[in-house]
């Protein structure tokens, strides 16, 4: 007898096996196409990030690929002929023209990468978070942003990096889950009256801390105990250290150069007890005087550090005197009152050749992220904190809200504000970046 034949493979095995293989083949060429057109789009996103010409990205781009694949094709293919003997028959390829140009895009890519990658890991995927969007500078609209949403969350899965620590490091955040939030403030009405301790709370200073004698004023002890002796009320005591800071201090611009200049040598003491003799600090003084007052004052004061940023302009200019498209380091503070943290920026609440303000004093939180975002995303005190990549995001949709003329961040009439009202602050301008700093 015969050996008996295997039966044939049924139908649906076929079926199988021709849809995997095909599956397979595409897979194994849209990495072709597709680890490239990640190396562009890192490539030309760091350009933009750097102010740098986009036609060097583009030509990175076409050598990675195919420019490069296809020049080693033909070297190989020409080595092959040259050194080949006419007298045997050529030996049959193991891959074919488009498996070996796969191949050669992978290894090429694959090393364009893990270079970027090793030497500037941190600065590509933060330029990934920031200028990722580059293409759809110009254009508006549901495709444009639905595109420019779906690359800017890409590249937030990769962004870690931490922001320019030149002002320290924040105090330890709060749990987001045990954080206890400030109630929604209903809408006003006519016949309603605005809550004289809710946001934005009257500008005048209180009589109080305009006159506190001279005697009272010489240490920062002294101070916060004067305060804490005529202010039982938390919020109204966090309210006259506010005023004591933005009354009793003024910004220095000679201290930024420095710092913008990366002359820490010679910058002056940001300490507390420094800038408090001195009575002039950048936004490190401010805030840290904050913290310091907070303490002999018995009102807890955190000391928060990350970046500024304007969506109409960039708050300041890189070495080349191009637009930092990042933003500006930064220090602000949070406030610790009846249980729940509230946000203060004293440096912003000083304006240059103006009255004080309460605009950045208790702000709430959805407000002030959209110039404001946070090294430690709790301290965004929002429940659904947000990315840089989201940041991004608003700054387009500011650009095309209607802006309110009045205060920044306020509404007019007393209304309460609204996500819609907002109007990014224009800040007091240094030689070469904004104060923010």
């Amino acid at each position: 007898m015969g050996k008996p034949q295997p039966a044939p493979p049924s139908r649906g095995r076929k079926v199988l096996a021709f849809i995997g293989a095909h599956f397979f083949r595409a897979l194994w060429l849209a990495t072709m196409v597709l680890v490239p057109l990640f190396g562009f789009w890192l490539a030309s996103s760091l350009a933009a990030y750097k102010n740098a010409t986009q036609w060097l990205a583009l030509l990175v781009g076409l050598l990675l690929f195919p420019g490069l694949p296809i020049g080693w094709e033909l070297f190989a293919q020409w080595r092959k002929k040259k050194s080949a003997d006419p007298k045997k028959p050529p030996k049959k390829a193991v891959l074919t023209r488009l498996d070996r140009m796969v191949l050669r895009t992978l290894l090429i890519n694959g090393a364009f990468l893990f270079v970027t990658l090793y030497f500037a890991k941190a600065t590509a995927f933060r330029a990934l978070a920031v200028r990722g969007d580059w293409m759809c500078d110009g254009y508006e609209g549901a495709l444009p942003d639905g595109f420019r949403h779906t690359i800017l969350w890409v590249a937030d899965r990769f962004d870690k990096r931490r922001v320019d620590s030149r002002y320290g490091d924040s105090d330890k955040a709060p749990d987001p889950w045990e954080m206890k939030r400030p109630l929604e403030q209903k809408p006003l009405t006519v016949e309603t009256k605005k809550d004289p301790m809710a946001w934005p709370m009257d500008v005048a200073i209180d009589p109080i801390v305009r006159d506190m004698p001279e005697y009272e004023q010489s240490s920062i002890d002294s101070v916060g105990q004067y305060l804490k002796s005529r202010f039982p009320d938390t919020r109204l005591r966090a309210k006259a250290i506010h005023d004591f800071v933005v009354t009793r201090m003024h910004y220095d611009y000679d201290a930024l150069e420095k710092i913008n200049a990366h002359d820490y040598e010679h910058t002056p003491s940001q300490e507390a007890e420094d800038v408090f003799y001195r009575r002039a600090a950048v936004c490190e003084g401010y805030a840290r005087l904050m913290v310091a007052l907070g303490k002999s004052a018995d009102v807890e004061i955190a000391y928060v550090t990350g970046y500024i940023r304007d969506s109409r302009r960039r708050l300041s200019l890189d070495s080349t005197g191009q637009p930092n498209l990042e933003g500006v380091s930064h220090a602000w503070n949070a406030v610790k009152i009846d249980g729940h943290w509230e946000l203060v920026d004293a440096t912003w609440d000083d304006p240059t050749n103006g009255s004080p303000t309460t605009t950045y004093l208790f702000t709430p939180p959805n407000l002030l992220t959209y110039d404001h975002l946070p090294e430690e995303s709790a301290w965004q005190l929002r429940a659904d904190s947000i990315t840089l990549g989201r940041t991004r995001e608003r700054d387009g949709a500011t650009r095309r809200r209607e802006r309110w003329q009045g205060h920044p961040l306020q509404s007019r009439d007393g209304e309460p504000p609204h996500a819609s009202h907002v109007r990014p602050a224009r800040r007091r301008m240094g030689s070469a970046a904004v104060r923010g700093a």
